[in-house]
């Protein structure tokens, strides 16, 4: 079901120390409506067969080192999905929507 893959990945996505949030991505596209895209704030798939593309839009941590982070955000996504449902992923694409001070808003909301 699409709706346990789009959890596994955010879930595997916020995991991952430097991403602070998930981004909304209200891109409305063809393919969705016909039903072969399933999304979520910050998660979308594409369905085929037995395999999925996924894209996630993440925030950043300020601090975070970008690469790193979102090669450990392709690797925790990928594991999730493919350990828990045993599908392939075929590609994870991570988009850095933005960066975020969490420090700082963490002490000025305290």
């Amino acid at each position: 079901a699409p709706q346990v893959l789009l959890t596994l990945a955010r879930e595997a996505a916020l995991s991952v120390p430097g991403v602070v949030a998930l981004s909304p991505h209200r891109e409305i596209s063809v393919e969705r409506l016909m039903g072969r895209v399933a999304a979520t704030e910050g998660v979308t798939l594409s369905l085929e067969d037995e395999r999925v593309d996924v894209d996630i839009y993440v925030v950043f941590d300020v601090e975070a080192e970008m690469l790193p982070v979102a090669r450990a955000v392709q690797t925790a996504v990928a594991r999730a999905i493919h350990e828990t449902v045993d599908m392939t992923v075929t590609q994870v694409s991570v988009h850095i929507e933005d960066v975020a001070d969490f420090v700082k808003r963490v002490s000025q909301s305290a």
